[in-house]
């Protein structure tokens, strides 16, 4: 089972669901799984879920890490904080009553934020929650959480290395690129998205 589809379709069979009974359980077509399992689609927003309705970990439904039958020794409850706490995100995690469990491939300096405007769609529409590792250092294009000390706001945002300047750019073209400048820091890279119907 070298792809992601051919693992998705062995995945489903072994749950013994329809492709229409697995796109029902994620909130999707049957069309979308079909998609999935032939090729055409190779990645999806609703891995989470799929891999959740599968008993399957998304590492393995992903990249092939880990066996379809058995669970995970070791997992991490990601806290999914507000966008005011990202500043100090360690300190909100304790306070947080919602987790997400993730393998053991993620850092312990891992959280996760849910969309609440425009500026990156239609990547990214409002509700999608995003994973961020902390201690990832940004390449060219990753997206990213910035913390601008100056407006005192967390932005998310696609990071853009033009020669040795910065932009921080949203998906969205009716908002402007901005240029990082001294007051904003990175907070982390996006290393997982998903959205909850």
């Amino acid at each position: 089972m070298d792809t992601f589809s051919d693992r998705l379709k062995t995945a489903r069979k072994n749950q013994h669901l329809s492709q229409a009974q697995l796109a029902k359980m994620v909130g999707v077509s049957q069309a979308a799984i079909y998609a999935l399992e032939s090729g055409i689609n190779k990645s999806t927003t609703n891995l989470l879920d799929i891999s959740k309705a599968l008993k399957v970990s998304p590492d393995w439904l992903c990249n092939g890490i880990d066996t379809v039958s058995t669970p995970k020794k070791h997992s991490y409850e990601v806290p999914i904080i507000c966008w005011n706490e990202v500043k100090d995100w360690k300190k909100a995690q304790k306070r947080t009553h919602e987790f997400f469990t993730f393998g053991d491939t993620f850092s312990v300096d891992t959280y996760g934020l849910v969309i609440e405007n425009d500026l990156m769609t239609p990547d990214f529409p409002i509700g999608t929650t995003i994973i961020i590792d902390g201690k990832k250092m940004p390449k060219n294009n990753d997206f990213v959480v910035f913390y601008d000390l100056g407006i005192d706001t967390a932005l998310f945002r696609q990071y853009v290395l033009d020669g040795r300047e910065v932009y921080m750019k949203p998906l969205n073209s009716n908002y402007p690129i901005k240029q990082m400048h001294s007051d904003i820091t990175v907070c982390g890279v996006v290393i997982f998205s998903f959205r909850r119907y």
